[in-house]
């Protein structure tokens, strides 16, 4: 039992010295930080860096105040440029010129009064982008004649899932591409390059995803790029209380799965000059056509799809020409339909979840019936006549609300699975029809059961 003990007491001692060495090794493994010193411009100089450690994936980097013995930092090697994240303080500058381009792992900060300046460099943002100073792009341009000159133009992509691109100063690009999901915290724009004569066009694509918030993305043109791309499954989102609000250009290509997601906490106003592939409204209050709108997609995808609050017709159409089209309504959401008009055409395939909303609220309008799937909830409102005219199944309740006749025709029996409630100043005429409820009879209103035509 002793031995035995002794054994314990020094595996015990083994395994706490192992630990000791492994808890070690991750404090070496984390992450450093490294300032910039350097004597000349070289990134690549360990002596230009205290610590003296050339920066890498795992490196922090802060560029202090360029001056005296410090020249400033130029990113110009034979291979990729990277570090975790970098810090320009203020009197600070980075120079990148690189064809291999840089990585930046994490967060870059560029403060009141430095430079951060992309000489024709491909630069790939993982984290958080807080431009407080000036971040500029040039053309890399070598050579003064039409046959000799080498041109390179400089790209930024933003990579990151969750970041922010944000700052007092605005930041504006060439070439930009959002490959991650990133949310604006400050104004963003493109523009047109030139310098000895050559030109280099802007463009923003989209290939993730992006959420301006309430800021605007002013987007310039050229003659070459198309200056506003969503790609195949990314999504732009509208958060202003207009399309233009948030970007000044409508998308010049977008494809089959392209989304816009009108998503503010309040009312929104639909842009109809945009010839939507899949149109999402989300968040909270009314989005309203302000027009007649065009949806173009043929993607097996959903088209329209209503995830929150309400998508407020009014008196326009949001038809689609090829009739293959796809709805869908989500719990708790309402598609509204105006004017008198009917529920939208070439729509054949439809979810409607439970307690999901199909109002009609315009003036004299036709209730179109639905099977495979049934109406959810159906609500008759607005004014004038709602004429129901064939039978329908309604798997939740019919409300019907405002100064609103409702006329069942001779064929038209209603089959209500929840409550039927005729409010205040409604009529309900039954035509004589056997209607099925299965809910409550909520009766404020006026109820003629052989009242038809």
């Amino acid at each position: 039992m002793y031995l035995t003990s002794i054994a314990n007491k020094l595996l015990l001692i083994r395994l706490s010295v192992l630990m000791l060495i492994w808890f070690g090794m991750q404090l070496n493994a984390a992450a450093q930080t490294v300032t910039w010193v350097g004597g000349n411009s070289r990134w690549d100089l360990t002596s230009n860096w205290s610590p003296q450690i050339i920066p890498n994936s795992g490196t922090n980097v802060i560029i202090p105040a360029i001056g005296g013995q410090v020249k400033a930092p130029v990113v110009n090697l034979n291979a990729m440029g990277e570090c975790l994240s970098l810090t320009i303080q203020s009197g600070g500058s980075l120079w990148v010129s690189n064809d291999k381009g840089m990585t930046i792992h994490g967060d870059v900060t560029i403060n009141s009064g430095a430079t951060f300046t992309n000489d024709g460099t491909k630069i790939d943002i993982k984290g958080n982008w807080t431009n407080n100073g000036t971040y500029a792009e040039e053309i890399y341009v070598r050579g003064q004649s039409e046959t000799a000159r080498s041109n390179v133009n400089p790209y930024m992509t933003f990579s990151g899932t969750g970041k922010t691109i944000g700052g007092s100063s605005t930041s504006t690009f060439s070439n930009l591409t959002i490959s991650g999901s990133i949310t604006l915290n400050s104004k963003l724009a493109t523009a047109r390059l030139t310098k000895n004569q050559v030109f280099a066009d802007p463009q923003l694509r989209v290939t993730g995803s992006l959420d301006p918030q309430t800021y605007l993305v002013t987007l310039a043109s050229g003659a070459t790029l198309n200056p506003f791309v969503i790609d195949p499954n990314a999504t732009i989102y509208v958060k202003a209380a207009n399309y233009y609000s948030n970007y000044n250009l409508t998308p010049a290509l977008m494809y089959a799965t392209s989304v816009i997601n009108y998503a503010s906490t309040g009312d929104q106003t639909i842009e109809s000059d945009i010839s939507y592939q899949i149109l999402k409204v989300s968040g909270s209050g009314e989005k309203s056509l302000e027009a007649n709108t065009t949806m173009m997609s043929t993607t097996t995808d959903v088209q329209v799809q209503v995830l929150a609050g309400i998508l407020n017709l009014g008196d326009y159409t949001l038809n689609r020409t090829p009739a293959d089209g796809k709805l869908s309504i989500a719990s708790g959401a309402t598609l509204r339909i105006g004017g008198n008009k009917s529920f939208p055409g070439n729509y054949p395939i439809r979810t409607f979840e439970v307690n999901s909303t199909v109002e009609y609220n315009g003036t004299a309008q036709t209730v179109t019936p639905l099977t495979s799937p049934d109406y959810w909830h159906l609500k008759l409102s607005g004014t004038n006549t709602k004429l129901l005219p064939g039978p329908m199944a309604v798997r939740g309740d019919v409300t019907v609300s405002g100064n609103t006749t409702v006329i069942a025709n001779s064929a038209a029996a209603l089959t209500i699975d929840g409550n039927l409630s005729i409010g205040s100043g409604s009529t309900f005429n039954g035509d004589g029809n056997t209607h099925t409820i299965a809910g409550n009879w909520i009766n404020n209103g006026t109820f003629n059961p052989g009242g038809g035509l």
